[in-house]
């Protein structure tokens, strides 16, 4: 019956537009050929539906501006990324920095253990090449015969060294004293085009002693890639040794000479800094740290600004509760890389900065213990150095 019902029904209808008129079809019937529907008037015809969206001219002009749009940001993305690699990646100078005191005074002189332990674990750490390091900036190497047994491990494996004194003074003794002995020295991945040294004016008290040492600044010039120059300078101030004399003062005019006599009259495209400065990252007027960092960008600090993760004991360079001698005393950090662009054709940035805890074995008591390298902790960032061209398009 349902059937039935279904078959005597009308068929169904659908309503089709176009773009001058509408109309009724019918699915299974249609209009005899020759009967014409009355013709009405234009004012009296009442469309049916209205006119489909999906047909109106502001929609397809609307779905053009999407993909232009789309296509538009795509463009900026690309032309974005692109800039970025000519300005920051095409043609940079990539640099692997390690800073490092490495806690060589002689004879047991300060509490100084486990010497020569520690300097063959040195030089096997240079002689390995892994991890890679295009500059080892050295302080506390005192004497000439831990000079000499870290050179030979350079020049193994075909790095560049600075000669004992050519980062000291000519009276240096480095045989039996520190006397007149600066302890500084550069490994460079690439040949040496300039050596200096100079010492510094102020030398401090006699009553800790830091007056017979010749503490000073030493420069080497580097061309990792032609045409583009970079001066590397390792020091090292002085420090407190006793409750007896506060040496604040003379490491002041020491930073105010290295920045004003040294630092800013450098010819190099750039300029690297790394060493051991003996003063805490204080940011206020006067102090040593900063006076230097008014004039240079901290590798470290650059990285964590934002966090101030690097101020935390875990990142002190001194005193840290991971060393083996110097855990004892408050954690401060003492040593830093700096870098800085030396003209407008060149730009310098860190991308990277660690502060590794550097171990050897050794048998103490019948024992195989495990002690770190010095009572400082190595200071390790990646430096990069683009000169732009002078000549169109500049990079």
């Amino acid at each position: 019956m349902d059937s039935e019902n279904r078959e005597n029904a009308e068929p169904p209808v659908r309503f089709t537009s176009s773009t001058s008129s509408t109309s009724l079809e019918s699915y299974t019937k249609s209009e005899p050929e020759n009967e014409q529907l009355p013709v009405q008037d234009a004012d009296t015809t009442t469309r049916l539906i209205p006119k489909s969206k999906k047909d109106s001219i502001f929609v397809r002009h609307k779905k053009k501006c999407r993909c232009g749009a789309g296509l538009g940001l795509l463009l900026i993305l690309i032309g974005i990324g692109l800039a970025t690699y000519l300005i920051y990646f095409h043609g940079r100078t990539k640099l692997h920095v390690f800073e490092f005191n490495v806690w060589g005074m002689p004879g047991g002189m300060g509490g100084c253990e486990y010497k020569a332990e520690r300097m063959e674990a040195l030089a096997d750490l240079i002689k390995s090449r892994s991890p890679y390091f295009d500059l080892f900036l050295l302080a506390e190497l005192w004497m000439q015969a831990d000079h000499q047994l870290l050179e030979e491990a350079a020049k193994s494996v075909g790095l560049h060294m600075t000669g004992f004194r050519q980062l000291a003074s000519g009276t240096c003794d480095g045989r039996v004293l520190i006397t007149e002995c600066s302890g500084l020295a550069i490994i460079s991945a690439y040949p040496l085009k300039e050596v200096e040294f100079h010492q510094y004016t102020w030398k401090g008290t006699i009553w800790d002693g830091e007056a017979l040492a010749g503490k000073g600044v030493g420069r080497v010039r580097i061309e990792p890639k032609f045409n583009t120059t970079v001066d590397v300078f390792v020091t090292h101030t002085i420090a407190d040794g006793t409750k007896m004399a506060n040496e604040t003062w003379y490491r002041v005019k020491q930073a105010e000479e290295l920045v004003d006599s040294y630092l800013k009259n450098s010819t190099a495209d750039a300029v690297i800094l790394g060493g051991d400065f003996n003063a805490p990252p204080i940011l206020k007027p006067g102090e040593p740290y900063y006076i230097i960092q008014q004039f240079m960008h901290n590798a470290c600090e650059e990285l964590f600004r934002q966090l101030k993760e690097w101020l935390l004991p875990k990142f002190a360079t001194y005193g840290n509760q991971r060393n083996s001698f110097s855990y004892m005393y408050d954690p401060v950090t003492y040593d830093y890389i700096f870098h800085r662009s030396m003209n407008p054709a060149t730009i310098t940035w860190a991308n990277w900065f660690e502060l590794p805890i550097l171990n050897t074995n050794i048998t103490k008591a019948q024992k195989e213990v495990f002690i770190t390298l010095s009572d400082h902790e190595p200071v390790i960032s990646t430096i990069y150095v683009k000169k732009f061209s002078k000549n169109w398009p500049y990079i």
